[in-house]
């Protein structure tokens, strides 16, 4: 995937900013495609039924859920979907980030912000992936020699 046909699923309440938001995204990388939901429930809706995003634009003043639980929900609803949070409020910036966004943008964003922002949340929730993919497979391979190590050590009979 290249930077130049993105996925975007933009969750913000507010028809004139997503338009704004959305008309500069195409603007400046008119291969992008940009999915809006106006609350947070269709925003869910979508990652659940399995439509990918490569990165998620979330408002956290949306009438139906305030502050970091909207991330949450959406790293509940798809845990490897990066999540760029652009906001009005200033959220408790260490509580948003354990709840998993990558980024924090407050409003009005400065475009080429938002475009770096984007890759960087891209780039830090691939890395993240990556580790934890990485884990995982050598605590299996652990758990494999210890298995390995486990059989060698039992006696053998060799009585007949």
């Amino acid at each position: 995937m290249s930077n130049d046909d993105l996925r975007v699923l933009m969750v913000e309440d507010e028809p004139e900013t997503a338009q704004a938001v959305k008309m500069l995204l195409n603007s400046l990388k008119p291969g992008w495609e940009i999915v809006w939901a106006n609350c947070i429930l269709p925003a869910l809706k979508l990652l659940k039924d399995g439509q990918k995003f490569d990165v998620v634009l979330l408002d956290l003043g949306l009438p139906e859920t305030k502050g970091p639980a909207a991330i949450a929900y959406v790293r509940e609803a798809d845990s490897c979907v990066p999540i760029v949070v652009v906001s009005g409020s200033i959220p408790e910036q260490e509580i948003m980030y354990r709840m998993g966004a990558q980024v924090y943008l407050q409003k009005p964003v400065v475009p080429e912000l938002l475009l770096e922002s984007i890759g960087q949340a891209i780039a830090m929730r691939t890395c993240t992936i990556n580790r934890e993919i990485a884990d995982r497979t050598l605590s299996e391979a652990n758990s494999a020699i210890i298995d390995l190590l486990d059989l060698t050590r039992k006696p053998v009979n060799t009585a007949k």
